[in-house]
């Protein structure tokens, strides 16, 4: 009992337990394999408060990538879902875009290019 007691505080003292660079890399090959839509999205979307994007864009986006690389297509709800799922506070609207009034967006996320630039941040 001595010994867990001695072992909670030096767990709570490193704020939780180590991960081995090994696992690290295994979680992140886990992730790529079984999510590739986490991928794609931390790859190709950046977080900003200003920004949005069209939803029908985001998919559009997806799907020419996951076709370009040989994945499988996906739904627009599927999309929808895992945008959801994996950006904390992502919020969706209408806005008018390209002069298209009530177009569905995404709130505060940006579609970066190839080079890793948003709309927010292109070279002119």
């Amino acid at each position: 009992m001595n010994k867990a007691v001695v072992a909670i505080g030096a767990i709570r003292q490193r704020r939780g337990f180590t991960e081995a660079k090994s696992v690290s890399r295994a979680g992140r090959e886990f992730v790529r394999l079984t999510d590739p839509a986490a991928v794609w999205l931390d790859a190709m979307t950046s977080k900003h408060p200003d920004a949005m994007v069209a939803k029908k864009t985001l998919f559009e986006a997806y799907n020419g990538s996951a076709r370009k690389e040989g994945r499988a297509p996906i739904t627009q709800t599927a999309l929808s879902l895992a945008v959801k799922r994996l950006i904390p506070g992502i919020e969706d609207g209408q806005r008018t875009v390209a002069g298209v009034v009530k177009t569905h967006v995404w709130l505060g996320i940006e579609l970066l290019d190839e080079k890793g630039l948003g709309t927010q941040h292109s070279e002119d």
